[in-house]
């Protein structure tokens, strides 16, 4: 089984389906994390079954998707590991999408 790192390196040489896999492997994963980071912000348990959080996370693949074109990923694979990526991803589709601003 290809890790996740090896799963976005085929993503960006031109594997459509490692998005796929990558998706189908971390959604339920980031959606956890969405979960905490929202409590841990004060959401309200009501707000988060009227909130949509499938959809952030949505949000999150398509800016991977998005992130290849022009050939420059956003991926700096140098520094971060694409766990932590993926997470700051989901972070800030989080802050857009509740309102959140700096500093927290």
């Amino acid at each position: 089984m290809p890790t996740i790192e090896e799963l976005l390196h085929a993503f960006y040489a031109g594997d459509e389906n490692a998005l796929y896999r990558l998706s189908e492997r971390l959604d339920r994963f980031l959606y956890r994390i969405a979960v905490v980071i929202l409590r841990s912000r004060g959401v309200a348990r009501a707000a988060l079954v009227e909130w949509d959080i499938r959809a952030c996370i949505l949000r999150v693949w398509a800016g991977v998707a998005l992130s290849r074109i022009g050939g420059r990923p956003r991926w700096v694979y140098e520094r971060w590991s694409a766990i932590r990526w993926l997470i700051g991803i989901l972070c800030e589709r989080l802050d857009e999408t509740m309102g959140f601003r700096e500093p927290f």
